[in-house]
């Protein structure tokens, strides 16, 4: 049997007992559990990938600096996170003072209160912090001298995996009535033993706004189909209630840097309007210094870790239960820093010199195929001339910048080796990571997938290209030498399935050039029929069925194309060759 192909072969006899072949969800996922002590985060098959990841990650970590002096930074990174330790005085000024630096103040309001849209942009354009939304900055490079540069800033909801997780935290804690003890541990651990400035009541009063924006940021975040808005900056106040265009471009242009500053005839390109209005919403029911004190208070909740990982335990069940989330923590506050270096490091000693131009042509085909595939599909002319361009001019983000180790090396030079403490090493590497962001490396990297993500491969509407996390050519989803079933019904399979998208509710209202139209740009004929295919697969299927579907029949045609690469050619299982197995899901799921 080929490489790793006993799991797949076990896999069968679960699937194909336990359900019928017309139900698609309970097919795909009947066999599967969430890996024991991580079903707070592994709610999916897809998110046990980041698991399994998570679990290797130490070992990577000491591959790369075995291999790399520069990989010795990441795992000095890490090792300090993961060490029980105690917080000295020195950690809790150095967190508090980077806090201050922020324009955050907690649970106290500061002596000025800042514009709480102003601290929100830069924490998102220049901290990555993405608790709230994500905010990007896209420059026309126009060859036209004389003509000014458009620039548009890229709005999309905030980082899906961070917000449920401190979602289902929240709602623990407030379940079991355990906030006001929640609380108090994250003070004590900033303050000692000061007098708490709060009553007991303005605490849980806390709770309850943070209640409210929780749920607020993640049904909108959840919320589908979305709605795209392209819009110059001169109307954005339009959907964000008291927050005026004017304010946009002020702070904006406060926090951008001065090759990016923006005028009212620049574009707000937002993946969801509603997810914009959201925000207004959150703007217009209360006043800055509120949201300045919960923006704060978030923050300390996500990053506590860093001073003392007793809070967590409140949160997560108690010390046994905490105990595996803390290298997940880790690991994120690694990944913060040094995500193009990882990708870079891994794509180095993880993947052989035969794996990078055997998966460009596997997806290429993918890609090719699903070309096909709408160019003889039931479209009307214009919608296939759209569909085709669309897709003709997707761009697939994976491999990081093809640089020698010599530069790499230089690149991160200003990164600490060790520190005092983690705390230390955190903030002194997201400090330098602002020094080096208009570095040809840092640039060519910039909007790159998580290499730590549930989703590991996501399609972006908005600037119309398939990010995929290079962690994803890893087992149990992608095998050196495997056979081509294994390649096409794990890796193919999840790039057709994003790639698809293009053509889903949301990216009807995108063109190829990126701009927005109103509805759909099918035809009205064409809409109707993709409204009776839905329908066809039984009430209340949801679109992106439709689009699963379809990557199934791409899929399949890949792999029935695929002649010519050096894929292993044997039987996957007993029973089924491997053009059998990946024919009868095709049917089963169709």
């Amino acid at each position: 049997m080929a490489e790793g192909s006993v799991a797949p072969a076990e896999a069968e006899i679960n699937v194909f007992l336990k359900c019928v072949s017309c139900d698609f969800y309970a097919h795909v996922c009947s066999s599967w559990q969430p890996p024991y002590g991580y079903d707070q985060v592994a709610s999916t098959a897809m998110a046990e990938i980041m698991i399994r990841w998570i679990r290797s990650f130490a070992r990577f970590l000491d591959q790369a600096a075995s291999a790399s002096v520069v990989g010795k930074k990441p795992q000095a990174m890490f090792e300090a996170c993961v060490a029980d330790h105690s917080t000295d005085l020195s950690d809790v000024k150095r967190f508090l003072r980077f806090l201050s630096e922020l324009n955050l103040s907690w649970p106290e309001q500061p002596p000025v209160v800042p514009s709480a849209l102003g601290v929100l942009i830069d924490l998102a354009l220049n901290w990555r912090d993405t608790f709230w939304l994500t905010l990007r900055v896209e420059v026309n490079n126009d060859t036209q001298e004389q003509k000014p540069r458009r620039k548009r800033l890229l709005i999309t909801p905030g980082n899906e995996d961070v917000l449920s997780f401190f979602a289902r935290n929240h709602f623990h804690v407030q379940k079991h009535h355990a906030y006001l003890d929640y609380w108090t541990m994250h003070f004590k651990a900033l303050y000692g033993n000061q007098t708490v400035p709060l009553t007991d009541q303005e605490i849980l009063e806390s709770g309850s706004l943070q209640t409210t924006v929780v749920n607020l940021l993640h049904d909108a975040i959840k919320r589908k189909p979305r709605v795209p808005l392209l819009i110059p900056l001169s109307r954005i106040g339009n959907y964000t209630g008291r927050l005026n265009s004017s304010l946009w471009l002020d702070q904006l242009n406060t926090h951008v840097d001065d090759r990016f500053s923006f005028n009212s005839e620049d574009e707000a390109f937002v993946e969801d309007r509603y997810f914009l209005e959201t925000i207004g919403e959150l703007f217009t029911l209360h006043a800055d210094e509120v949201l300045l004190r919960q923006m704060s208070w978030e923050f300390i909740q996500t990053h506590i870790v860093a001073l003392d990982k007793a809070p967590l335990e409140i949160a997560l069940w108690g010390k046994i239960h905490a105990a595996p989330y803390i290298p997940l923590y880790c690991a994120l506050y690694v990944e913060d820093v040094y995500r193009p270096l990882l990708a870079f490091l891994y794509s180095t000693l993880s993947l052989t010199n035969r794996d990078r131009p055997l998966v460009n042509a596997g997806l290429e085909n993918v890609m090719r195929q699903i070309t096909k595939m709408v160019n003889s599909s039931w479209l009307s002319e214009s919608s296939r001339v759209t569909a085709i361009e669309k897709y003709k001019s997707m761009r697939v983000k994976l491999w990081p910048p093809d640089l020698a180790q010599e530069e790499v090396d230089k690149l991160y030079r200003c990164f600490p080796n060790s520190g005092r403490s983690f705390v230390h090493i955190w903030i002194d590497g997201l400090e330098c990571l602002r020094r080096v962001s208009g570095t040809p490396f840092q640039e060519s990297s910039r909007g790159m997938h998580n290499v730590i993500s549930s989703h590991s491969v996501i399609y972006d509407y908005l600037s119309n290209s398939i990010d995929v996390a290079v962690t994803i050519f890893s087992r149990p989803v992608y095998y050196s030498y495997g056979t081509r079933a294994m390649f096409y019904g794990g890796v193919g399979f999840l790039f057709a399935s994003q790639i698809m998208k293009a053509q889903d509710p949301t990216g009807l209202y995108i063109t190829a050039n990126a701009s927005v139209v109103e509805g759909s740009w099918m035809s009205q004929s064409d809409s109707d029929e993709f409204q009776n295919r839905v329908q066809c697969l039984g009430i209340g299927a949801e679109d992106y069925l439709v689009s699963h579907v379809a990557a199934l029949e791409a899929t399949y045609s890949a792999f029935a194309a695929d002649d010519d690469l050096d894929y292993s050619r044997r039987s996957i299982s007993r029973n089924l060759t491997e053009a059998q197995r990946l024919e009868k899901e095709g049917k089963e799921a169709g």
